[in-house]
């Protein structure tokens, strides 16, 4: 999930959308048999975000 940072399971008071990440999450635990693995579930942001990349961007003149 490409989510902003700080919202991991989802958008504040989306109460759907964090049910379904965190039961993603529960039946993970119970489907995995060994550490490290990773899956990308396709969940979207619901508006267009950016991360901040900790460098100033250049002003336009």
């Amino acid at each position: 999930m490409n989510f902003p940072m700080g919202n991991n399971f989802g958008a504040p008071h989306d109460v759907d959308q964090q049910l379904t990440i965190m039961r993603h999450a529960l039946a993970m635990i119970h489907d995995t048999e060994q550490g490290g693995r990773l899956i990308d579930w396709h969940d979207e942001w619901p508006a267009p975000f950016e991360y901040f990349t900790g460098q100033n961007r250049a002003k336009a003149s």
